[in-house]
């Protein structure tokens, strides 16, 4: 079967939305059991079709061409194909300033930045190289700051 770009670009924006919902969903899940994460993770990928890892660790296969600021992995996952591919990690932070870190580490590695908002002590920011597109955002969800990840790869 055929799919076309906007098919695939669906997909992708539903793979993020569940890569990005489900850490968060399941992250009470280790008291009830590693079996509802299985359950998840299946549904996940019989729904999109695509590989799942909703471990809540660093990914496997996560891009090293991405350089991410010192700390402890507080959530990831991936989602994705030859298609495309979506990775979150959130990385425990200091405070608001991880994210000059951040921006810093990845126009080192070669990426471009595009826009950069803030509000608060909440900072956002995009970057891009070659097929990869960053996406970081720095925020306190309430237990502390965290230097959360969204890493795009467009399809081969």
């Amino acid at each position: 079967m055929t799919r076309t770009p906007r098919a695939v670009t669906a997909r992708i924006l539903l793979a993020a939305a569940l890569v990005v919902a489900a850490p968060v969903a399941l992250a009470g899940c280790s008291l009830i059991g590693n079996g509802v994460g299985g359950v998840v993770q299946g549904v996940v990928e019989g729904a999109t079709g695509t590989d799942v890892d909703l471990s809540g660790g660093m990914p496997a296969d996560f891009p090293t061409e991405v350089p991410l600021v010192g700390g402890d992995v507080a959530t990831g996952g991936s989602l994705g194909s030859d298609d495309g591919k979506v990775w979150v990690v959130g990385i425990k932070v200091s405070g608001p300033e991880a994210y000059d870190e951040a921006s810093a580490k990845l126009a080192e590695a070669g990426f471009a930045s595009g826009f950069e908002a803030s509000d608060g002590d909440s900072r956002t920011g995009s970057f891009t190289k070659d097929d990869l597109t960053v996406l970081v955002a720095v925020a306190d969800p309430g237990d502390g700051f965290v230097a959360t990840y969204t890493v795009t790869k467009s399809g081969s």
